[in-house]
């Protein structure tokens, strides 16, 4: 008897050690640290010792999963080497950085998922601090406290930028705060939420976090959870980063309902500017004043009158011929220009920031306008007008032509035109004998 209950406590002891020591845990772990590992910066290896290393918590806590594609070989056995039992790394070829996030969320087993980035480091007790927030808050999800590692004077202006967006994300309620910089969210709400749809590139975040909001998820914020960013050092990694959210906001735009779209995004004016067609407008304008070069009656009398005219006539005749090139060549001459303002103010930091919000601001638009004119057939929103009077605020952008943005003066709106301008009305089928467009001018 006594031999067997020595054997017993024998057996007892060896569990417990063997436990203890053991890096494999016996049940999920609570917490999946994923990291899409193309956007390195070289700290490719740092970052993720500061994951899988660095850690203070009880390792069995949670599980890092490294997705990599071609653009990772160099660092691939590398990283294999610094993973341990519960660790993966998944070797995958896919249309995107978002969609490299969405395959790793789906493919972890923890209570909990944590987004970051492979250019953030990650604070020894990040996530100690995961599991703390997890337990102690009634958020669904949160994001984590963003500490700057900014190595030039390029870095600081993407952190001045960030920092002033971040004085609104980060107030209690408001629903921006999907972050891949450092985001937590319970794993069964991500996936009934639909996670990340990689056909939007990285406005898949802001989609996240919209539709988050919708389906009535709260978001807060985590001031314990850490992680050091690394900024982008050079404008060309603006460039592709701009360029992949902005075509996808335009994606999201043609296939989604425009009040969803303006609630969450706003309404970019050239947007509605450009997307309509205003072509036969112009054309018929040419037209009207080409006739009245030829009747040389009213205004076009007199030869001042006359010579006005045919001005005006020529600057028609130049927008039918090149409207949506010249306006791509003047977006893309306005982004020259306000990259070379970056470098002219390179020793003055105001200016210097002012022209690089000018440049993120024009390469957005660029974008833009690049998207609708390789989409030249999206679906028109042309809203039919019944007779009455129409103040120029009720009239869409793309029913104008030679009109300005809405302005304001005494709180009523009201736009500038240039010298020549058209409003295409829509009027309802054989309501009227004739149609007439009266203009009232203020004094």
């Amino acid at each position: 008897m006594q031999t067997i209950q020595i054997a017993g406590n024998w057996a007892f002891g060896w569990c417990r050690y063997a436990m203890s020591n053991s890096i494999v845990p016996l049940q999920n772990p609570r917490v999946a640290i994923i990291l899409a590992m193309g956007d390195h910066h070289g700290l490719a290896l740092d970052a993720v010792a500061s994951w899988i290393n660095q850690q203070t918590c009880d390792p069995t806590l949670f599980e890092t999963i490294l997705i990599v594609d071609e653009t990772v070989q160099p660092f691939e056995n590398s990283l294999r080497v610094m993973l341990r039992p519960q660790d993966r790394l998944l070797s995958v070829t896919t249309r995107c950085e978002i969609e490299q996030y969405d395959i790793g969320a789906r493919q972890a087993s923890a209570e909990y998922l944590f987004f970051t980035e492979p250019h953030c480091l990650a604070a020894p007790n990040a996530v100690s601090e995961i599991i703390a927030y997890s337990r102690a808050q009634p958020h669904d999800g949160f994001c984590a406290k963003n500490l700057p590692l900014c190595r030039n004077r390029i870095a600081r202006l993407q952190r001045r930028m960030f920092e002033e967006g971040w004085k609104i994300w980060s107030q209690e309620g408001h629903w921006g705060k999907v972050i891949m910089g450092g985001f937590g969210i319970r794993r069964s709400i991500y996936l009934a939420a639909g996670g990340f749809e990689a056909r939007y590139g990285r406005f898949a975040e802001w989609l996240f976090a919209a539709t988050l909001h919708v389906k009535g998820y709260r978001l807060g914020y985590a001031p314990e959870v850490c992680v050091r960013h690394d900024y982008d050092q050079h404008l060309s990694q603006f460039d592709t980063f701009i360029r992949e959210f902005t075509e996808g906001e335009c994606l999201l735009r043609m296939e989604r309902p425009c009040e969803f779209c303006e609630r969450f995004f706003g309404a970019p004016p050239e947007w509605d500017e450009l997307r309509g067609n205003i072509t036969p407008t112009i054309r018929l304008l040419r037209r009207i004043l080409w006739s009245a070069l030829g009747a040389r009656q009213g205004h076009t009398a007199t030869l001042r009158g006359w010579q006005a005219t045919f001005q005006a006539y020529l600057a028609v005749l130049f927008a039918e011929l090149t409207r949506n090139r010249s306006r791509l060549w003047l977006e893309a001459w306005r982004v020259a220009c306000a990259k070379a303002r970056c470098y002219l103010w390179w020793f003055h930091s105001d200016r210097m920031y002012r022209a690089f919000q000018d440049y993120w601001q024009r390469t957005t638009t660029l974008t833009r306008v690049k998207f609708l004119l390789e989409h030249a057939r999206l679906p028109e929103q042309v809203v039919p007008m019944s007779p009455g009077l129409y103040e120029m605020a009720q009239i869409g952008r793309t029913q104008l032509f030679g009109f300005y943005g809405l302005e304001q003066y005494a709180c009523q709106p009201f736009r500038w035109s240039s010298s020549e301008a058209a409003i295409r009305l829509t009027l309802p089928p054989r309501t009227i004998r004739s149609q007439f467009v009266c203009f009232r001018f203020g004094q």
